[in-house]
């Protein structure tokens, strides 16, 4: 298994290029700020 984190200033793009990568590999993305979102959800 191989492990790839996109980083970078925001709105560079980072989301982006993950989706399209994910397209063409085997791969999925999973997003740090979704995470965040639902903790957040989850404590209030």
């Amino acid at each position: 298994m191989t492990l790839t984190l996109m980083c970078g200033l925001s709105f560079s793009g980072k989301s982006t290029l993950a989706a399209r990568l994910a397209e063409g590999l085997p791969a999925s993305v999973i997003s740090l700020d979704l995470i965040n979102e639902v903790n957040r959800a989850l404590r209030s």
